[in-house]
C-alpha cells in the first residue's frame, strides 16, 4: 500500500475523479438539464466536492485499519508509522483534488481539462525552465540546473521530490523501530502541510468560478475570457524558448562556446509565432483564426521576447557577474581535478578567483572559440552556501596552459595555487584528522608494457606510515601535485594504496560537499598516483627495497 500510494497515483485518480463528478459542465444538453433542477449551485458544488473527497479518502482509511488490523496479528507495536503514512497522504488526496476541481472549473472540454491540470502541476517549472534555459544560453559560467527556486510552486514535482524520503522514514521505522529511523518526516509535514493550507482558497476559488460559470460556455477549451490571452502568452513563451533553445542546441553542440544571439532570435521569433497561432487555433477550435489584433499582439508579445534573450545575452539581469559577500558565505566548495572543501581563512581567495574568472571571461572564451575542448582544460565547479541557506554554483572551462600558468596576475595561477595547498592535499587523501591516522595496509601497483602488465606488491602498516611521512614531505616543498598540467611532466606508473583508520567526527571533502566519518570502525582507502617528482616518496620505496 505504502509503495503504490505515490503522488503520480494520488494525482492521477484526483484528476479523475473532479473530472467524473462535474462531468456534466462539459456537454451543455447535461449542463442545462442538471441546473435546471430545484437544486442551488451550492449545494450542488458541495455536494460534488464532498464525494469526492469522500471517494478518494475511504479507501485509505480501511488500509489503515487493515494494515492495524495485520499489525496485531504479526505482534508489531510501531503503529505511530501508519498513522504517519494516513496523515500525509489524506493531505496529499485532498490537496490534489481541491486543485484538480479548481482546473475543472477553467474549461468546458473533457479533454482540455486532465491537460490543464498536468499544466498547472508544471506551469511555474515550465516558465522556470523556459528563462533559466535562456540565461544559460548567454550567460558565462551559469547552468540552467542551478537556477532551482520555487519549486513548491509545482505541487506534484516537489511532492514527487520528497515521496522517497517520507516513504522510507514510515517504512524503516515500522520494520525497524525508531532506532533505525534514518529519515526525517518533518520535510514531508511541512510541504504537505504547506499544501494543505492552500486547499480551502482553492475550493473557495472553483466555487466563485462554478456559481458565475455560464452554462453556454459547455465544451469551450477556456471558459474565462481574460485567461484566453494569458494562456497563449505562457504557452507561446515556454514552447517558442523550449523549442529556440533545443534548435540552437542542436545547431550549437559545444556548450563552452557561447551561442550565437542572432540565430537564437531567428529561432525564437519563428518558432514564438508558430506556437502563438496554434495555441489560439487550438482554444477556438478552428483554423481560420487570423485578425489584426492577434497579429499586433503576436508582435508585441515576440519583441518583449527577443529583447528578454538580449538582456541576457547584455547579463542586465547581473546573473552571470553575481559574486556573495564574504559575511554572507557558511561554505565553500571547489571541485576541479578533485575535491575541496575550502577553509574560512580562504574564503577572500576564492572570491579573488571568481572575480578573476569574470573579469578573464573575453580571454577565457577567445581561447576556448580557437582551440575548443583539449586535455588541458579544467572543468572547475565553486558552490557558494550562504547563511540564509540558499545556494550559488557555478561552472567554467578554464585553460591550464605553460602560458597562463606563467602569468602572474592571471586567474588560472591563483586557482593552481589554491588546489597546490598542501592542507587541501592531505585533506582529500586523509581527511582533516591526518594528523590522527591510523595505518592499516596498502598496496604499491607498478604498470608494465609486458605481461602480467600490473606488478602488485602488499605493505604492511609500519611501511604504509614510512610511505606516509615521506609523502607528506612531498606535499609541503610542492613536489606532488594532482593537478599538475605542465607539458614538461614526466610521469610514472606508480600507484600506491593506502588503508586507514581516522577518529569518529573526521571529515573529508566529496564533489561539491563534505562527509563526516560516523562509524568508529571505518577503514578508508586512499590511492596515490607518483610521478618523478615525488622524491622523497620514491626514496623510501628504495631503502624499503619496493623499488630498484
Amino acid at each position: 500500500v505504502l509503495a503504490a500510494l505515490t503522488p503520480l497515483t494520488i494525482f492521477l485518480f484526483a484528476c479523475i475523479t473532479a473530472v467524473a463528478v462535474f462531468s456534466y459542465l462539459y456537454q451543455a444538453r447535461s449542463s442545462y438539464m442538471i441546473h435546471s433542477l430545484p437544486v442551488c449551485r451550492e449545494s450542488l458544488f458541495i455536494t460534488h466536492v464532498l464525494s469526492g473527497i469522500l471517494f478518494l479518502t475511504i479507501p485509505q482509511v480501511v488500509a489503515f485499519l487493515a494494515g492495524i488490523f495485520v499489525c496485531f496479528l504479526q505482534r508489531m507495536t510501531q503503529l505511530e508509522y501508519l498513522l504517519h503514512w494516513l496523515i500525509l497522504s489524506t493531505g496529499m488526496v485532498v490537496f490534489a483534488f481541491a486543485l484538480a476541481v479548481f482546473t475543472v472549473m477553467i474549461t468546458g472540454n473533457i479533454i482540455a481539462a486532465p491537460v490543464f491540470y498536468i499544466a498547472v502541476n508544471f506551469l511555474f517549472m515550465a516558465c522556470r525552465n523556459a528563462i533559466s534555459g535562456i540565461i544559460e544560453l548567454f550567460s558565462y559560467g551559469v547552468r540552467s540546473d542551478t537556477l532551482e527556486f520555487g519549486s513548491f510552486l509545482s505541487p506534484f514535482f516537489r511532492l514527487n521530490q520528497i515521496f522517497p524520503d517520507y516513504y522510507y522514514s514510515i517504512y524503516y521505522g515500522f520494520a525497524y523501530g525508531n532506532e533505525s529511523l534514518n529519515f526525517s518526516l518533518s520535510e514531508a509535514y511541512h510541504c504537505v502541510g504547506g499544501y494543505c493550507i492552500a486547499i480551502l482558497p482553492l475550493l473557495l476559488l472553483a466555487f466563485f468560478l462554478y456559481r458565475h460559470k455560464p452554462l453556454e460556455t459547455a465544451g469551450d477549451v477556456v471558459t474565462i475570457p481574460f485567461l484566453r490571452p494569458l494562456l497563449r502568452w505562457i504557452v507561446t513563451f515556454c514552447v517558442g524558448s523550449f523549442l529556440a533553445v533545443t534548435a540552437i542546441r542542436m545547431l550549437h553542440s559545444d556548450e563552452t562556446v557561447p551561442a550565437s544571439l542572432p540565430l537564437f532570435l531567428i529561432l525564437l521569433s519563428i518558432g514564438s509565432v508558430l506556437v502563438f497561432f496554434l495555441s489560439e487555433m487550438l482554444m477556438q477550435k478552428k483554423f481560420m483564426i487570423f485578425k489584426k489584433h492577434l497579429f499586433v499582439e503576436c508582435g508585441v508579445f515576440v519583441s518583449l521576447s527577443l529583447l528578454f534573450a538580449i538582456s541576457a545575452d547584455l547579463n542586465l539581469f547581473g546573473v552571470e557577474t553575481r559574486i556573495p559577500a564574504e559575511s554572507d558565505i557558511e561554505a565553500v566548495y571547489l571541485d576541479g581535478e578533485y575535491s575541496i572543501t575550502v577553509r574560512t581563512e580562504d574564503f577572500s581567495k576564492v572570491l579573488d578567483i571568481h572575480q578573476g574568472l569574470i573579469d578573464s571571461k573575453e580571454e577565457i572564451e577567445r581561447y576556448t572559440r580557437k582551440y575548443g575542448m583539449t586535455e588541458r582544460n579544467m572543468h572547475l565547479t565553486l558552490r557558494y552556501v550562504l547563511k540564509n541557506g540558499r545556494t550559488l554554483t557555478r561552472f567554467y572551462q578554464i585553460p591550464i596552459e605553460d602560458y597562463y600558468l606563467d602569468k602572474e596576475d592571471f586567474v588560472c595561477r591563483k586557482l593552481m595555487e589554491l588546489f597546490n595547498t598542501p592542507d587541501y592535499y592531505l585533506c582529500y587523501h586523509f581527511t582533516d584528522a591526518y594528523e590522527s591516522v591510523t595505518l592499516i595496509s596498502g598496496s604499491l601497483d607498478q604498470y608494465m608494457d609486458d605481461f602480467p602488465y600490473t606488478k602488485t606488491i602488499g605493505l604492511d602498516s609500519e611501511q604504509c606510515q614510512q610511505l606516509m611521512e615521506a609523502f607528506k614531505q612531498d606535499v609541503a616543498e610542492g613536489n606532488y601535485q594532482i593537478c599538475n598540467y605542465r607539458t614538461d611532466g614526466d610521469y610514472s606508473n606508480l600507484s600506491l594504496t593506502l588503508s586507514y583508520r581516522v577518529p569518529v567526527g573526521a571529515s573529508y571533502p566529496i564533489y561539491l560537499d563534505t562527509a563526516q566519518i560516523t562509524d568508529s570502525d571505518n577503514m578508508q582507502t586512499t590511492s596515490i598516483n607518483l610521478d618523478d617528482s615525488c622524491v622523497h616518496t620514491l626514496e623510501m620505496l628504495v631503502q624499503l627495497g619496493l623499488l630498484s
